[in-house]
């Protein structure tokens, strides 16, 4: 068995190296392709080489673990290890949950956050055109006081 040898571990260098996404596809691919053809051990190699990568964010999907996982219950001498890749579904479902509620907790607070500046500009514009408004307002409200007045005036000089 000279053929494949697992790519050595990638530190995280702030972003430089290989991108997790693509060693993701990579392992992905080579676990696929010892399952189909019932080669267990080797893609449990592949499994291995994965888990034991430096960078977490270096995942398969659901689909090729449960793959392996039904290809490991197929197989007698590696009936054990369903229970590591079982184990290794849970932590890349646990961390694609907690990413999706970063996510949505930095969405939600940029929601707010937007629309409640998107209403004070709002409002700061509503506020300068009522100012006006409300001062004629004073105007057109004095008017029908001064026109009661008038006639009470008459009535006193009339009195008088």
């Amino acid at each position: 068995r000279g053929g494949w040898r697992p790519p050595p571990p990638v530190a995280d260098k702030g972003g430089e190296g290989l991108d997790p996404a693509l060693l993701g596809k990579m392992y992905a691919a080579l676990i696929e392709l010892h399952c189909t053809y019932e080669l267990v051990e080797g893609a449990l190699e592949v499994f291995d080489a994965m888990k034991a990568h430096t960078a977490p964010t270096v995942q398969v999907d659901a689909t090729t673990l449960a793959f392996l996982v039904a290809r490991c219950r197929s197989d007698p001498d590696h009936d054990w290890r369903v229970y590591d890749v079982c184990a290794q579904m849970r932590i890349q479902g646990e961390r694609g949950k907690e990413r999706s509620r970063e996510l949505q907790r930095s969405a939600k607070r940029c929601h707010h956050v937007l629309q409640a500046s998107a209403e004070d500009e709002q409002d700061s514009e509503l506020n300068e055109g009522p100012k006006e408004l409300n001062e004629g307002s004073k105007e057109l409200d004095e008017g029908p006081q001064k026109l009661n007045e008038g006639p009470q005036k008459l009535t006193q000089n009339q009195r008088s």
